[in-house]
């Protein structure tokens, strides 16, 4: 069942800006249209933003915010720390479609395009400024963009973020992410043009991109699994502070590293994968992974796998990742 908060994206309603009570104590005001910033009665030392449809034909994560914002407005679900919720995209989501003129994930650079869904990730940049400025200067700050993914995927649930910080002691990313359901981590070491990278430098969040299965149209999302996500978020949702680490030991989750990045460089890009490859499909050293013109993309690393392939990006975009295991010491 649709909630009042997809529906008022959908329905391209306008933003309500009052600010209005919730059932359960504290407040909720409509920033933006898909922009709500709840507000609970008592301080909170804990800011949280949780993010969905960035891309338009990403529906699962969106129908779980709107459960979770539905249960915020009427109560069933307590609020004891500050909450951002943003549903992305909302023009790509009224129309199903992943963008409108370009990759939004990709506008969080340094080089962002000039397009509709440029214009609308440089708003986003404003109201999450705007909300952690807001908050506590002592605050946590946590950041999960929840998306699915074009194709499968070997490991279905996975993460993206930056590699721990041994020095952070308040919280225990990668075992928050086990507890979420995650069962793999891709840690990067330089930064992206990806919202929660952006999070990541511009406001020390801990950010994390969670990939959470296949993408499906509304309605059609009932072989995703979001049980173990939906019961973190609820806790938290209800913690005006976070422990470090999860009550319960999840089970050991593995790390990989970005080895490299194969761009598509013109438009005599061929990449030498089925077009049903599934993120995480081992690669063998010696294979020719792809070719643009006179350049040759060949594997001489040990372990590899590739992810997110796609031979279709514009000239000068990813056309796909190269990584490998990392043990974290």
């Amino acid at each position: 069942m649709m909630g009042d908060l997809l529906a008022a994206v959908l329905h391209d309603r306008p933003a309500l800006t009052a600010a209005r009570p919730l059932a359960g104590g504290g407040q909720v005001e409509e920033w933006d249209q898909g922009v709500w910033c709840f507000t609970p009665a008592a301080p909170s030392q804990f800011d949280l933003v949780l993010s969905a449809g960035v891309h338009g034909n990403e529906t699962a994560p969106v129908e779980l915010l709107d459960q979770l914002g539905q249960a915020l407005l009427d109560g069933s679900q307590p609020l004891r720390c500050r909450l951002l919720l943003i549903l992305g995209n909302p023009a790509a989501l009224r129309q199903g479609v992943r963008y409108l003129d370009e990759d939004m994930n990709r506008q969080f650079g340094a080089q962002p395009g000039g397009g509709r869904d440029a214009q609308r990730a440089h708003a986003l940049r404003q109201h999450i400024q705007r909300f952690f400025a807001d908050g506590a200067p002592t605050a946590l700050r946590v950041h999960y963009d929840l998306h699915t993914a074009i194709r499968g995927s070997l490991i279905e649930q996975f993460a993206l973020c930056a590699a721990p910080d041994p020095a952070e002691a308040r919280f225990d990313p990668l075992a928050w992410l086990a507890a979420a359901g995650m069962r793999a981590a891709l840690l990067y070491q330089r930064s992206a043009p990806t919202l929660t990278a952006w999070t990541h430098s511009q406001h020390h969040a801990h950010a994390a991109t969670l990939e959470l299965g296949k993408a499906r149209p509304f309605g059609h999302n009932q072989a995703i699994d979001l049980s173990q996500l939906a019961q973190q978020l609820r806790h938290w949702l209800a913690s005006p502070t976070l422990p470090a680490a999860p009550n319960t030991s999840p089970p050991p989750m593995p790390c990989f590293r970005v080895a490299r990045d194969i761009p598509r460089l013109s438009d005599a890009f061929r990449l030498h994968l089925a077009a049903d490859t599934a993120n995480f499909t081992p690669l063998y050293p010696g294979q020719l992974l792809a070719e643009d013109g006179d350049t040759r993309y060949v594997i001489d690393e040990q372990d590899a796998r590739v992810i997110f392939p796609n031979p279709n990006v514009a000239n000068g975009q990813r056309a796909g990742l190269v990584i490998v295991p990392w043990d974290l010491p």
